[in-house]
């Protein structure tokens, strides 16, 4: 009997533990990046996170990019603010806009950091563009964000 009783307590426990994760409060904080091919020199950019803007209130995120070919490495953005007041904010996803300063070309690793916690990285591809310093969508993209 007791055995019986063990195994519906356990049962009923892994039953509970099967609730919907894909809830904004308990999932992992993912995000992306508005363009993942960018020019060397600065670029204005939108980083996309999973999370409400209440999430980030008192954090500040930090990026380190790393040069695939030659592991040079640089601190892009260190202490940047999260919360930011955008239209293309919801309730379950931020919009966190960023210059980034990329010395060279080719492709680098974007190391995330919020409040010194890794989040794991993206990578990007900078080239090199004749006669303008942005693509076309980030053009739009930073005049709508002045």
């Amino acid at each position: 009997m007791k055995k019986w009783l063990f195994i519906f307590v356990v049962a009923l426990a892994l039953v509970g533990c099967t609730g919907d994760t894909d809830d904004v409060q308990t999932s992992p904080l993912t995000f992306s990046i508005s363009d993942t091919t960018l020019e060397p020199g600065n670029n204005k950019v939108g980083w996309f996170f999973n999370k409400p803007v209440e999430y980030f209130y008192n954090k500040v995120m930090k990026v380190v990019a790393t040069h695939e070919r030659t592991d040079h490495s640089v601190v892009l953005l260190d202490g940047h603010g999260m919360v930011y007041h955008s239209p293309d904010n919801t309730a379950d996803k931020t919009l966190v806009p960023s210059m980034l300063n990329l010395p060279d070309t080719g492709r680098w690793k974007l190391d995330l950091y919020v409040n010194d916690i890794s989040y794991g990285h993206i990578m990007i591809d900078v080239e090199q563009h004749e006669e303008r310093t942005l693509p076309v969508a980030q053009l739009i993209w930073a005049d709508r964000y002045k």
